[in-house]
């Protein structure tokens, strides 16, 4: 069996891990914890689960000192998944509230779902992930299409640059990004701790890349 490398789940403050940290103990993932930016140079793999607004996300994630440190983890190729607003983060700024400088890892925004009334905002609830041309993103290995998972959102991220690889979803009006990789980083919309038997084998996927 193929071992399981370390991770680190960055803990600033910013949502409740406890399912999250569930997950990964039902799938014996090798993780820690930590508040520490400086014990994640020894993590082959870092998990940020973002929940609430993109500007108060990065506002932990600076007051932490953690944009440096995931600065070099992009550098040096290592492996990132980051879920809802730590999947946002990624983009180059957000406009919730006040436009804010994102950590700028893929070139694009983060703007509001579009409203109707038969489609609320939030986007609450189950809904489908959509491969484009049978193209899959590494941590959907063995997961079938238009499989459903878990959302609690209000915003969605842009993206802006081609070499980067994407996967949909449709509710009402709006087409969004719900999963993106770019190299070695990955961004999930839904929260996949809360997705069930898709969600765990997306968490399992990563754990074992």
């Amino acid at each position: 069996m193929k071992k399981i490398k370390k991770i680190g789940v960055i803990d600033c403050d910013i949502g409740n891990i406890y399912s999250l940290e569930n997950a990964l103990i039902k799938l014996g993932g090798d993780y820690k914890i930590s508040k520490n930016p400086k014990e994640f140079e020894k993590f082959d793999k870092i998990i940020l689960l973002g929940v609430g607004s993109f500007p108060a996300v990065m506002d932990k994630l600076n007051k932490f000192g953690f944009v440096s440190v995931l600065n070099d983890h992009f550098k040096q190729g290592k492996y990132f998944l980051g879920i809802c607003v730590g999947m946002q983060v990624l983009m180059t700024y957000g406009n919730e509230q006040i436009k804010t400088k994102g950590l700028n890892f893929i070139k694009g925004s983060v703007e509001k779902l579009i409203y109707s009334k038969d489609h609320p905002i939030p986007h609450i609830g189950w809904n489908e992930v959509l491969y484009k041309k049978n193209k899959k993103i590494q941590i959907f290995d063995e997961i079938k299409n238009r499989s459903s998972f878990y959302f609690v959102h209000s915003y969605y991220v842009k993206v802006e640059e081609k070499n980067v690889d994407t996967l949909m979803t449709e509710y009402g009006k709006n087409l969004f990004v719900s999963a993106v990789r770019k190299k070695n980083f990955y961004g999930v919309q839904f929260h996949p701790e809360k997705s069930q038997v898709g969600g765990m084998k997306a968490l399992e996927n990563f754990i074992k890349l």
